[in-house]
């Protein structure tokens, strides 16, 4: 078990959560709710593990905006877009940061030499996979349902197209870069293709949840999420083991 971080990263870190709070507020990333959540995950993140933990968070948070707000006056006009705003909400943050909060806690209290920090990326991963493939695919008019590959309407849960599989791999590739500009672990290339990887699967686990039981209403979006990102640890656990 970790030990509690000193004084002075603790005023520090606040100082770090100040300027998340402000900016992500003010600047439109999150509304008011899903800013507090933010900063909350956030801060508990960077308390119990360091600041490489919550980069990774800040590098999702600054990404997913710009892939939200890529032809968002199109995307709106075509009922495409995240809300009427581009903000996301307290639902967006809750179920994409559960998974990674519980893999920052377990990191926190386990004696364990595990590299735990590769499973978080994983799970950030996944959902920064999700984010660059759901808001920039549905730019691509050609969609087609993951699971029986018929044309589908741009936007349909589970929809995919080429624009956005080139979109969500970037977006997985994007954490797994900044893992390995972070990580000191020395098996960077296994690090970055093992985050790459998972957060690329975990994207399509995600479609196909979203054809399957989230278009018959047995699942909402952010259990679907939330399993997707669960799905993401699990495929990079190997990995994990490997460190």
């Amino acid at each position: 078990m970790q030990t509690f971080p000193p004084i002075e990263y603790i005023l520090i870190s606040s100082l770090v959560l100040v300027i998340l709070f402000l900016s992500s507020y003010f600047v439109g990333i999150l509304d008011l709710k899903g800013t507090i959540a933010a900063v909350i995950f956030g801060g508990i993140v960077m308390f119990l593990d360091s600041m490489s933990w919550l980069a990774i968070l800040v590098v999702f948070l600054l990404t997913s905006y710009f892939a939200t707000r890529y032809k968002f006056d199109y995307k709106k006009s075509a009922n495409t877009s995240e809300g009427t705003d581009g903000k996301r909400h307290f639902s967006n943050v809750f179920y994409a940061g559960m998974m990674a909060l519980f893999i920052a806690v377990a990191n926190f209290i386990s004696p364990s030499p595990y590299h735990y920090f590769i499973l978080f990326s994983a799970a950030i991963s996944s959902i920064t996979a999700d984010t660059f493939g759901s808001e920039i695919g549905v730019v691509d008019p050609n969609t087609y349902l993951i699971t029986t590959f018929k044309r589908v309407r741009t936007g349909t849960n589970g929809g995919i197209s080429v624009l956005g599989e080139f979109a969500t791999l970037f977006g997985a590739l994007i954490i797994g870069v900044t893992y390995v500009l972070l990580s000191s672990s020395h098996n960077l290339v296994a690090g970055l293709v093992g985050v790459t990887m998972a957060g690329f699967a975990a994207a399509h686990v995600d479609s196909v949840l979203g054809a399957t039981l989230e278009n018959r209403n047995i699942l909402n979006k952010g259990q679907v999420n939330f399993l997707a990102s669960l799905s993401s640890v699990l495929i990079a656990i190997p990995f994990f083991m490997y460190f």
